[in-house]
């Protein structure tokens, strides 16, 4: 990932403490905050401040500070790839009983000169889930949260209708999605 001085007075009304030098100390600090909703997962300017945040509210926040310091290239993207249980244990039985291999799930993260970049804190990070990614789609930051979820209920829908058969509804899959983080 690009590295690159922070200007706190930029950025300054993103933090009610210290502000990191640079743009990968912000990167691993953000990596290292809770994995929770936000109190409104709209607002991913608050990701320093409430100390926590989902996938697309932590990166969204990245790519709004990189954006911030006239930095291009830097893409907000959310991807859908197949979750099978070797990658998620605890989703193994759950596949088991509906006699399926795996399911789709989707993950916020950064690309940068075609690389991903992934500093959820969610595991297991995305570049051990590449092989797996079906769909991309780059988004702004404001997108993170509605945008996303939009983008992956449709592709839900897509997906159960080329399955055919199968026993699970656009909710059912949502559910599972617990499971995965």
């Amino acid at each position: 990932m690009i590295n690159f001085d922070l200007d706190p007075f930029l950025i300054k009304s993103y933090f009610d403490e210290e502000i990191p030098r640079d743009f990968q100390t912000l990167c691993q600090l953000v990596q290292h905050l809770s994995t929770e909703h936000l109190a409104n997962e709209e607002a991913y300017h608050l990701v320093i401040k409430e100390r926590k945040g989902y996938d697309a509210a932590k990166h969204a926040f990245l790519t709004k500070i990189a954006w911030l310091h006239g930095i291009e290239g830097i893409e907000l993207i959310a991807g859908i790839f197949l979750a099978y249980p070797e990658d998620f244990p605890k989703l193994a039985t759950q596949l088991e009983s509906r006699s399926l291999s795996c399911i789709p799930s989707i993950r916020c993260y950064l690309r940068y000169q075609g690389k991903r970049f992934d500093f959820s804190g969610i595991k297991p990070n995305i570049q051990l889930l590449e092989s797996t990614i079906v769909r991309e789609q780059g988004m702004e930051p404001h997108q993170s949260f509605d945008w996303k979820n939009r983008i992956f209920e449709h592709y839900l829908e897509k997906w159960i209708a080329r399955k055919g058969q199968i026993e699970l509804s656009v909710a059912d899959i949502l559910h599972l999605q617990t499971i995965l983080h």
